[in-house]
């Protein structure tokens, strides 16, 4: 999967669901190189505060296995 394929796949609902699962804080999603290959994409998931243990390392998205990286500390925003 190319960064562009990815960058459209993380739009779905479907696929925010599947990686989110019950979180219910603020978040941002984005994409970002793989840790262990720096020439394939990964999901960066910043979420408020620290890590919970819930998230997964990998998810497949349209039938291939993607990393993820997830950070904590994301502030989300506010309105001026």
């Amino acid at each position: 999967m190319d960064t562009s394929s990815l960058a459209e796949a993380i739009q779905r609902p479907e696929v925010q669901r599947e990686l989110l699962g019950t979180y219910r804080g603020a978040f941002s999603l984005g994409v970002t190189s793989s840790p262990e290959d720096r020439e394939k994409p990964a999901l960066l998931l910043r979420l408020e505060g620290a890590v919970p243990d819930e998230f997964p390392s990998h998810i497949a998205v349209d039938g291939e296995k993607v990393p993820v990286v997830v950070k904590g500390g994301f502030k989300a925003p506010k309105p001026q």
